[in-house]
């Protein structure tokens, strides 16, 4: 076991380093209270993350987890060609990158979505302020990292962390585009959108209705005059809810991967 510590030496830097991220953002390194909250929730799934690579894994990501592993050690093992050619989900692809650059690691597989949920509790402490919502930034950040579905499933090599990670970015530049148009903005917000499905599976991403959702608030925002001058456009009840539902659908992974209805 010690052994394999040491050959998982990006793993465990990664570790370490993902710790320090939370204090590269001003605005979130500021408030004390938020980068505390986001450092147990990370603790947490470092926990699992290291359970899962050293002491048999957890109950109910064995089997995708370590299949989207082996898939990626076949992909890094491939000639610079095949690598670049083969029809492997983009997941699949972007860890064998890793592995090939840092060398085969799972627990370099199981930071990286560490790594993601770190960065997807910066962007939704962003979103939290764009939303004018900052006193309820702690109860969010600790539903949104505490959830126990979440702690199972978004630190271990699964595409759950990067499509939620996705999926917020989209919305923060969807509101960012709200409150000041322009193109930079929506180039952000088109590129975040379609990153989800890049994300998923090709043949029924879970991101579809994400692009839809994003042209749902433009279209909402500027087909109305009187929605110009608002100060607070998101508390508005038909987005809140689209946000909602959608945000439940996302961080659920008991949602049947093949559905795209909002439940």
């Amino acid at each position: 076991m010690f052994l394999n510590m040491m050959q998982d030496w990006a793993g465990w830097l990664l570790m370490l380093f993902s710790f320090s991220i939370v204090l590269m953002w001003k605005r979130v390194r500021s408030d004390t209270k938020v980068v505390y909250a986001i450092w147990f929730c990370m603790c947490l799934y470092h926990v699992v993350a290291f359970l899962n690579v050293y002491l048999g894994g957890v109950l109910g990501t064995e089997g995708d987890a370590r299949t989207f592993h082996f898939y990626a050690v076949d992909a890094s093992s491939e000639p610079e060609i095949g690598f670049l050619t083969n029809t492997r989900v983009a997941y699949t692809n972007t860890l064998g990158f890793f592995y090939r650059a840092f060398g085969t690691s799972f627990l370099l597989g199981n930071e990286l979505s560490v790594l993601a949920f770190t960065l997807s509790c910066i962007v939704l402490v962003r979103l939290v302020s764009l939303l004018d919502l900052e006193r309820f930034r702690i109860a969010i950040v600790l539903f949104f990292g505490l959830l126990p579905s979440s702690v199972i499933f978004r630190s271990v090599t699964l595409r759950e962390s990067w499509q939620a990670l996705f999926f917020l970015l989209s919305v923060y530049w969807a509101v960012r585009l709200r409150k000041r148009p322009g193109i930079l903005i929506f180039l952000y917000m088109l590129m975040s959108a379609l990153c989800i499905p890049a994300a998923s599976s090709n043949a029924c991403p879970r991101g579809t209705n994400t692009p839809i959702f994003c042209d749902d608030i433009i279209t909402q925002t500027t087909s109305n005059p009187a929605n110009k001058n608002l100060t607070k456009p998101f508390l508005r009840p038909t987005v809140t809810q689209q946000m909602l539902a959608r945000i439940k659908y996302t961080a659920n992974p008991f949602n049947p991967p093949c559905s795209n209805a909002i439940q």
